[in-house]
């Protein structure tokens, strides 16, 4: 096991030890999560219905120059099918929480400073998309790394990323419905490292002063008090793949996981797996759950007293039959999910159109790789969710 110290040896007490044994005081049984991000057409979100997934992700909703997340009226329901209810609610009846995921790599940093701006009305717009659409809550899904840089950086993106994002989770935790007001956050591993730390990737991030990244700050800055802290993030779908320093192998993601729990707790924390075997941090089901997931359910009972928090995929669109296996059922099975039926039906398998992977930021760190459908174009989405115009 790779000592902690990038974060655990560098927390005094009074800072996230102390904040961690307190979380622990009043710790959630949380089930563990089988969690993937869809971006198909609402008529085949309800063959999920019958998937060993426990948590669907629909993405994304985008905001526009103005934060509109509807884009001047041309994509009411922030582009979203405007039936997508009828499928969430075949989703709740197999006993599926369903969210909505705001942002993504394809979003610029003019537009989320456009967002960070008036937080308030994003809280609003998000709140509203939530509502109307009977989901279980909100997912962030942020990657303007450079938000989170210094100002003197030259690659700064103008405006505070870690604010931002502290203000819409507190924003959205206030707001939002009871019942549909789960948030969950997607970040990539380096956003937790100190400036520094060989895992922080070469990053001058603002906010660092030796207790972690800027996830650390945003993290341990959206807390309910009642009276002991309760985190405002109901768990996290951590990338680990596209950041090979610390997702290259069985052995790394391990030891950045161990790190990461550190300051969430393992039973918020969801390893974030990448399932198109063309991509960096790829691992074949059979070894995620051997090398993996198996020294990290042992670790998190053994030393926490917790479970772990589940597993999520980037996307459905690449869970299909390789050898007999399908990632979804594998996934389930090996968390324990019970068999949605007695015949243990696989995924549908809809194929979406091809997606977006950006390449590596001219700033060397971590890459965007959460793309909306297709390449900007309409031509290359599945009908019924398409990317937000005049991008």
């Amino acid at each position: 096991m790779r000592p902690l110290i990038a974060l655990k040896n560098t927390l005094k007490p009074g800072s996230i030890a102390l904040a961690l044994a307190l979380m622990l005081l009043t710790t959630i049984c949380h089930a563990q999560h089988n969690v993937v991000y869809w971006n198909g057409d609402s008529t085949y979100l309800q063959t999920l219905a019958t998937s060993y997934y426990t948590d669907v992700i629909v993405d994304f909703v985008t905001p526009d120059q103005n934060c509109d997340l509807s884009w001047g009226g041309s994509t009411p329901n922030g582009g979203l099918p405007s039936d997508i209810g009828t499928s969430i609610q075949t989703l709740h009846n197999a006993g599926k929480n369903v969210l909505v995921s705001f942002g993504g790599s394809d979003v610029q940093s003019w537009q989320y400073a456009s967002c960070a701006g008036n937080v308030q009305n994003l809280v609003s717009q998000i709140t509203g998309i939530v509502a109307a659409n009977d989901f279980n809550g909100a997912d962030i899904d942020f990657e303007d790394t450079n938000a989170f840089l210094n100002s003197w950086d030259p690659n700064y993106s103008g405006y505070d990323g870690v604010q931002f994002l502290v203000q819409l989770t507190i924003g959205l935790y206030g707001q939002l419905p009871q019942g549909q007001n789960i948030i969950t956050h997607a970040p990539q591993s380096p956003y937790w490292y100190p400036v520094g730390d060989p895992k922080a990737e070469g990053f001058n991030w603002a906010l660092s002063a030796g207790n972690g990244g800027p996830y650390t700050y945003i993290f341990l800055n959206t807390r309910a008090y009642t009276p002991t802290p309760v985190p405002m993030i109901s768990w996290i779908n951590n990338q680990f793949y596209e950041n090979p320093v610390d997702d290259q192998d069985d052995a790394t993601k391990v030891s950045t996981y161990e790190d990461i729990s550190h300051i969430t707790g393992p039973d918020r924390l969801l390893l974030g797996v990448i399932i198109d075997n063309s991509t960096e941090g790829y691992i074949s089901s059979g070894w995620v759950w051997q090398d993996v997931v198996q020294p990290l359910q042992t670790y998190s009972t053994t030393t926490f007293g917790l479970p772990f928090g589940g597993v999520m995929a980037w996307d459905y669109a690449d869970d299909v039959n390789v050898w007999g296996y399908w990632w979804g059922v594998e996934a389930g099975e090996a968390l324990g999910i019970p068999a949605p039926r007695a015949e243990k039906l696989v995924p549908g398998n809809f194929q979406a159109g091809p997606r977006a992977h950006a390449g590596p930021s001219a700033h060397a760190g971590p890459s965007k790789r959460h793309s909306r459908c297709g390449a900007g174009t309409k031509n290359e989405c599945p009908a019924g969710l398409l990317p937000g115009p005049g991008r």
